[in-house]
């Protein structure tokens, strides 16, 4: 796993060996290896105390993805008390070295147990909890915004039990292993792609991936014989919340529609919930909450499915409509495109969870039915947001009140915006 490699590559730094921190003066010389000695000054600008600071953990490459050089470094500064050490990221932007993040971190026993590796695009910070309990956070910048990667988390459970989690915000999957620490042999997997909520369709953080598509084998829940690739059937899905219900953009490509009322068998889109038992729900609240819970998770059980078929109607007399259930608030609307069609559902949280105001996990999968065929069913196939390459993978919908609490982020151009503004006069 790439992330404990990174823990490995900072525990055999130089800097450790050595159990010494650098100063100032020879921190500057070693960045004069990467910067030109004007950009070097702009961190007394970024950092007043720099030049009293001890530093403990630094490395240079990029994060921004331009090509550019990046800089992150871990400092005991004097202003601060205790065993607290201070995390600057700065990056390079048009030949200047700009701050995007500064954070406070404690160590244990050693200043270098706080540790820094940049690789893969990616400023990865590493920090020490307790013994045989580490955090790794990954940040990068992508489109402006500088956001949380990933978290990787490492923590003995009991002496003969490691418990690792990952949950990588950039792609929307979190993972758990249960590992059994004398032989490396992993006892237990929890997969889960999630799929979290924001206000409206062109609001989102792209790190979140907000879109997904689903066009490959892996998608195909049943009738792979007559799955002849993307043309013939895929789809990509956005979904949104507004007020109090749950909006689904579907746009599904078929290279031929069968639709109406009349048919055995019609194209149509199925929407499921699973009210997870109790007893197993918050995989994911440990990731976005404290971070600090040592509980081992199971899989969530699927009960209480709550299914929502939608018809398409036949894009002329008959209107599309919500089938299942007998009894909904949900409402359909379809568009008939040159490729397929896109569905527009609208489903009221009333009918999915019990309180939209507090943080919720639901079970959750779509399947878009393709059928090839008007009077044989059994020449149809299904695509689902299910992994069926991946059987310990499950989704999950993560609904919260605030889009923001799925990511720490901020946009790398507001401040210089502001200040263009106030130089206006606005």
């Amino acid at each position: 796993m790439k992330y404990i490699y990174v823990l490995l590559f900072l525990i055999s730094t130089n800097l450790l060996i050595s159990q010494s921190a650098l100063t100032y003066t020879e921190f500057k010389k070693a960045l004069l290896n990467y910067y030109e000695e004007d950009m070097i000054s702009d961190l007394i600008q970024l950092k007043p105390q720099i030049e009293s600071s001890q530093f403990w953990s630094w490395d240079v490459g990029d994060y921004t993805g331009d090509g550019y050089p990046d800089l992150a470094f871990v400092t005991k500064d004097k202003s601060v008390s205790g065993k607290n050490l201070t995390v600057t990221l700065v990056v390079d932007i048009d030949g200047y070295l700009v701050k995007v993040k500064e954070f406070q971190e404690k160590y244990v026993e050693l200043p270098l147990e706080v540790g820094i590796a940049i690789k893969e695009n990616t400023c990865y910070v590493t920090n020490k909890i307790k013994q045989f309990h580490w955090n790794i956070t990954g940040w990068y910048v992508e489109n402006g915004n500088f956001k949380q990667r990933s978290i990787y988390r490492t923590e003995k459970h009991t002496a003969a039990v490691t418990k690792e989690s990952l949950i990588d915000f950039s792609k929307s999957i979190a993972e758990e292993r249960i590992v059994h620490s004398s032989s490396g042999k992993i006892s237990q997997i929890n997969k889960i792609q999630y799929f979290p909520l924001f206000a409206e369709f062109d609001k989102y953080q792209s790190g979140n991936q907000n879109k997904r598509e689903f066009s490959t084998i892996q998608y195909v829940e049943s009738g792979a014989y007559y799955w002849k690739g993307e043309e013939d059937c895929s789809f990509t899905l956005q979904l949104t919340k507004k007020d109090d219900f749950l909006y689904a953009m579907i746009d599904v490509i078929d290279d031929s529609l069968v639709a109406g009322s009349n048919y055995l068998s019609v194209d149509k889109v199925k929407i499921s919930f699973y009210q997870h038992d109790k007893s197993n729900d918050g995989v994911l609240k440990q990731f976005f909450s404290t971070l600090q819970k040592s509980t081992i998770q199971t899989k969530p059980i699927k009960s209480k499915k709550i299914d929502f078929e939608f018809s398409l109607g036949d894009f002329s007399t008959t209107k599309s409509f919500v089938s299942l259930p007998a009894t909904t608030e949900a409402t359909v609307d379809v568009i008939k495109t040159k490729n397929g069609y896109v569905l527009y559902a609208k489903i009221p949280f009333s009918e999915i969870i019990s309180d939209i105001n507090t943080t919720s996990e639901v079970g959750f999968s779509i399947s878009v039915f393709d059928a090839d065929s008007d009077f044989y069913p059994e020449i149809t196939t299904v695509l689902s947001t299910e992994d069926y390459d991946d059987k310990t993978k499950i989704s999950t919908l993560v609904i919260k009140p605030i889009a923001e609490i799925y990511q720490s982020y901020n946009n790398l151009f507001v401040p210089q915006l502001i200040t263009n503004l106030k130089k206006y006069g606005y």
